[in-house]
């Protein structure tokens, strides 16, 4: 009885090891891409010698949005779905850069 009580004990160190290593995992991860997006390798970051630009994004219904870029300049009103992307407008530039 005395062994099985050793060998209960031996699994739940085991057990907590294990978690704890993840939980250390994890943290670090966590932390590895705060830095990341902190030294601006964020995806959705926009380059400043970029010609496009998403100026703003609007959800109309459920994965279909209303997208305002500027594209070499030009801005731009896409409507954007999950399968498709339509032009919907070409935007006067002062409606954009008064908005900015």
């Amino acid at each position: 009885m005395d062994g099985e009580l050793a060998q209960q004990v031996s699994l739940g160190v085991s057990i907590a090891k294990v978690a704890g290593a993840l939980l250390v995992v994890m943290a670090l991860m966590a932390l590895l891409a705060y830095l990341l997006r902190k030294a601006g390798f964020d995806r959705r970051a926009a380059r400043p010698d970029s010609r496009i630009q998403v100026i703003e994004s609007r959800m109309i219904a459920p994965k279909k949005y209303i997208t305002i870029v500027e594209v070499a300049g030009r801005p731009l009103a896409l409507g954007v779905t999950d399968s498709h992307i339509s032009l919907l407008a070409e935007l006067p530039a002062e409606a954009v850069s008064a908005r900015a």
